[in-house]
């Protein structure tokens, strides 16, 4: 109808991406090498130029559908948490050591850890 409240509309599922937002937002990690390169830069501006690398590549690894689509609202509590293996340099030791004064206790080394908390409902 002619100024329907859209707040009130339902949506028929098949628009709708088939996961949370908060898988989502773990395709920003597509090059985790790119990610982690960041740390490793000498000045500010290197700094800067790797983030925008990391997020042009990231943002085109991300959509793989022709069609954008509103991914699933995470409920409260919903946690999504994934990893990814790095590749290792020629100088670093062969052996698997856990990182044990990091946030995650299952976390190696060589790993790239994301994980993403529904906290609130209307986040500020």
């Amino acid at each position: 109808k002619i100024g329907m409240d859209l707040t009130k509309v339902v949506l028929p599922t098949f628009i709708l991406e088939r996961r949370s937002l908060l898988e989502m937002y773990a395709d920003y990690f597509a090059h985790p090498d790119m990610f982690v390169r960041i740390a490793d830069q000498a000045t500010e501006q290197d700094r800067m130029v790797q983030v925008v690398k990391w997020y042009l590549c990231s943002y085109h690894a991300g959509r793989k559908s022709t069609v954008a689509k509103k991914p699933y609202n995470p409920i409260l509590g919903e946690i999504f948490q994934c990893y990814w293996d790095l590749q290792r340099t020629d100088n670093e030791e062969t052996e698997q050591s856990l990182v044990v004064d990091g946030p995650v206790p299952w976390c190696h080394g060589n790993q790239l850890t994301f994980i993403a908390e529904q906290v609130s409902h209307h986040p500020p």
